[in-house]
């Protein structure tokens, strides 16, 4: 009791004080009439709120709570308007007893007790509020971002459906020009066939390319089925790995057959093989040295790891932390979506997806998938105990 005295409280508050023990919320209770308005009451609350004992508080102004980030401006406003006796609400950084930030919401009000003015100040820790509101925001971005991707790909299928008539008449005159070839006598004839042949060969591949765009782009609903994964990275490299060999990519594809069957859905693995198969040839333009590898192995759980390097220029160390978040770009025209989303898509398979930076200096991508149970036939007996 004795400390309350010495800052002259009269016994009204003593009846309040006992009311605002059992209060949740944290309550100051300064007194401006006193040189820097001390807090002269403190409830439980609030102690439990920081972490500091009623002793390290009482007495203290209030800004002790924002350490070095005080902002002055901000304490002049709030000054200011309990001087015209009106309620302040603030949301401010705050931090506890032990170092960690806060966000406290204020509500301060003037009050008239035994005709003296103190400032009462109930306090709230809106931290995970906060932080709920932060990642709703960077879903619904995500989500604008998604829906623009779905449109892109809305396009490619509407482009594809388009483009398989040019490619089906030209696949027709090729042949009419082979029959009219076939009678003549002219000593050019087996070139020209020849390269008929070759053109028509061109015609199907291109085909066949924009039937695996529309498939790619096609979003059925998510099935998750027994895949072989090496089909997966052959599918995926023929889309993301276009250019590859005008590139001089050295690509390694070296997969173990005993870790080939994963439970997936066969389009969103292919999308996030492809983003990233794209991303390391991107990286990889300016180095000497460009080798694309791929593996698959075993992993704990029934799972198993892919892992997608290349020998570009690797990550800053500040780089790795953010890589998957959204909108993170490295590149000046990457929309910072991609290792957003394929994230989502590993983790949405039960899986988890992380980066390292490789010995040549370059990046390596690894994810995990469940494993399909025909893989596991030959661990059998490990599992009868």
């Amino acid at each position: 009791m004795a400390s309350f005295q010495s800052f002259g409280i009269p016994g009204q508050l003593e009846v309040i004080k006992k009311a605002l023990d059992h209060v949740r919320v944290g309550v100051v209770i300064t007194d401006p009439a006193l040189e820097d308005n001390p807090i002269v009451y403190v409830n439980q609350g609030f102690v439990q709120m920081t972490g500091y004992e009623t002793e390290e508080i009482l007495g203290k102004n209030c800004r002790f709570l924002q350490g070095k980030h005080t902002d002055p401006a901000e304490v002049d406003n709030i000054r200011t308007a309990l001087q015209n006796k009106e309620p302040v609400t603030v949301q401010i950084q705050n931090y506890k007893k032990d170092g960690t930030m806060f966000w406290n919401e204020l509500n301060i009000d003037p009050m008239e007790i035994e005709d003296k003015t103190y400032f009462v100040g109930i306090q709230n820790d809106i931290t995970e509020h906060q932080q709920t509101q932060a990642r709703l925001q960077e879903l619904q971005s995500e989500l604008v971002h998604v829906s623009r991707l779905s449109a892109m790909g809305e396009m490619a299928s509407a482009l594809a459906h388009e483009l398989n008539q040019p490619l089906a008449a030209i696949s027709n005159y090729m042949k009419g020009s082979r029959r009219l070839l076939a009678g003549s006598s002219d000593p050019n004839t087996p070139k020209v066939e020849s390269a008929l042949d070759r053109a028509a060969e061109q015609a199907l591949r291109a085909g066949q390319i924009i039937r695996r765009l529309r498939d790619f782009v096609a979003r059925g609903e998510s099935e998750k089925r027994v895949e072989s994964l090496s089909k997966l990275i052959e599918e995926a490299g023929a889309l993301g790995l276009a250019g590859a060999r005008e590139q001089n990519v050295q690509l390694r594809f070296s997969l173990d057959p005993g870790a080939d069957l994963v439970l997936a859905d066969r389009v969103q693995i292919q999308q996030v093989l492809v983003n990233l198969f794209r991303n390391a040839l991107e990286a990889m333009a300016q180095s000497q040295r460009r080798e694309l590898v791929v593996t698959n192995t075993p992993a704990a759980d029934d799972m198993i790891e892919v892992e997608v390097s290349d020998t570009g220029s690797g990550f800053q160390d500040d780089v790795i932390p953010n890589l998957f978040q959204t909108f993170f770009t490295t590149k000046d025209t990457g929309m910072g979506v991609g290792l957003s989303i394929s994230r989502s898509i590993i983790e949405a398979h039960g899986g988890r997806m992380w980066a390292e930076s490789n010995a040549s200096g370059g990046a390596t991508f690894r994810f995990t998938l469940p494993a399909a149970d025909e893989n596991l036939e030959h661990h059998h007996h490990h599992h009868h105990h």
